[in-house]
């Protein structure tokens, strides 16, 4: 049994967080497509990259690889490698590239699934609102199967077994997939229809032994359903809209208690994530705050000011011990005062490039789904 633990996130993410199967790494998605890093154990900011034009959707990890999975509105989805993203943000290497790029999907990329097998050879599913569920392998540039359903999709998943794929539908229904012989290149194919949620579904998710679905609805009902049958066996209702819902096994052995009688200590609260980057050799310190009288406010403002029109350098140099390191000082403040300078001008720049190319690139995607959705 796992011990959950809750994390603390002042950063604004576009999706769920996810982490890999050894729980070191924790991977969010932000409105303006980049993609956070952080290490699960200490909160620690590792990294950040661009990874889409447009906000991020979906985010998951191969089982057992370092290997992510994303997408996004911009109708992409990528592959990375963490180890190469983590060699180009540190210097040892260039821009980190994806492993793989599919770009079959027309519209927004709603849900993505990866197989419980792991390895290089994983099954990757999505889903979009271009009313397709699409069926990836690394590797293959090319979807080994794309099933067009009746409704836009929002979300998808795997069976244990891979050879079933479930989307849910905006109109409430969740569609079986079959992937008997998309593996061989024949076209994949809606098999069964599982309808009764009256609102959009918005997850869908197998149990490990593949025997229950179950999934939830905009409406507030969750729907645990017989796969071999394909029957409704238990109905849950929420008086609002439940945005997912999964199957877990959970033991309840007596000898859990057991070992928590005989002393067994909970898993550590983890650290909040950090919004930055520390600094090379930076450690964490407190921060106090202290109140200081009106006069003293006022007598240190009048210092900071003769600071600035000479009289500080002045005191300096006197404490230093010469004039000629007073002019030192300020050479070299001028020089600090000249750097600052530079790059706030550097910095403006680079961020009206990189809006004009957002813009760019939004509007040539906005061109091209218009277009597919004509068609």
């Amino acid at each position: 049994t796992r011990r959950h633990r809750s994390l603390s996130l002042s950063l604004s993410l576009s999706c769920s967080l996810c982490a890999d199967s050894t729980g070191a790494y924790v991977v969010g998605g932000s409105p303006s497509g980049s993609l956070y890093l952080w290490l699960a154990e200490t909160g620690e900011f590792l990294c950040s990259w661009r990874a889409h034009y447009r906000p991020v959707t979906r985010v998951a990890f191969l089982q057992g690889e370092l290997v992510l999975v994303t997408a996004a509105e911009d109708a992409l989805v990528h592959a990375w490698s963490l180890a190469d993203v983590l060699c180009a943000r540190s210097g040892v290497s260039g821009d980190a590239e994806p492993l793989a790029t599919w770009s079959e999907h027309s519209l927004p990329v709603t849900g993505l699934c990866c197989s419980r097998a792991g390895g290089a050879g994983s099954l990757v599913a999505s889903s979009s609102l271009d009313h397709t569920c699409r069926v990836w392998r690394l590797g293959r540039a090319k979807a080994l199967c794309a099933v067009s359903c009746p409704s836009p999709l929002l979300c998808c998943c795997l069976d244990g077994q891979e050879q079933r794929v479930y989307a849910g539908g905006r109109c409430g229904s969740v569609f079986e997939v079959s992937l008997t012989g998309a593996v061989a290149g024949e076209a994949g194919r809606v098999t069964r229809t599982l309808r009764g949620h009256a609102g959009a579904v918005t997850s869908v998710g197998c149990c490990a032994d593949g025997g229950t679905l179950v999934s939830s609805s905009e409406d507030g009902s969750v729907f645990l359903w017989n796969r071999s049958s394909g029957e409704r066996v238990r109905d849950i209702e929420r008086d609002h809209p439940v945005r997912f819902a999964d199957v877990v096994q959970v033991r309840w052995p007596r000898a859990e208690a057991a070992v928590g009688a005989r002393g067994a200590q909970p898993a550590p609260t983890l650290r909040p994530l950090k919004k930055y980057k520390p600094a090379p050799g930076e450690q964490e310190c407190g921060v106090g705050v202290t109140a200081l009288p009106d006069g003293e406010v006022d007598r240190v403002l009048g210092a900071l000011r003769g600071g600035a029109a000479g009289g500080g350098s002045a005191r300096e140099a006197e404490a230093a011990g010469g004039d000629g390191q007073a002019e030192e000082l300020a050479a070299m403040r001028e020089e600090l005062r000249a750097a600052k300078e530079e790059l706030g001008r550097v910095r403006e720049e680079h961020g009206r490039t990189k809006d004009k190319l957002s813009e760019a690139q939004g509007k040539l995607l906005d061109f091209l789904q218009s277009k597919n959705a004509l068609v």
